[in-house]
């Protein structure tokens, strides 16, 4: 059975963790699913695609930076 997830911040956890552990190649809407349990499609309902996961994955790190 696949977890739930109540929120866009644990795909926004996990694609951040991934890029600083693997680096961002291996950054990948599949990777991050993995990770999560959930299937690949469910990440697709939050972002339409890789490119906009990981500007908001970059957005909120910078803003971590400053708070």
């Amino acid at each position: 059975m696949r977890n739930k997830i109540s929120s866009k911040e644990a795909i926004i956890a996990t694609g951040e963790k991934i890029i600083m552990e693997e680096g961002l190649a291996k950054c990948s809407i599949r990777r991050i699913a993995k990770e999560l349990s959930l299937a690949v499609g469910t990440i697709y309902n939050y972002y339409p695609s890789r490119e906009e996961l990981l500007l908001q994955v970059f957005h909120v790190s910078w803003e971590k930076s400053f708070t």
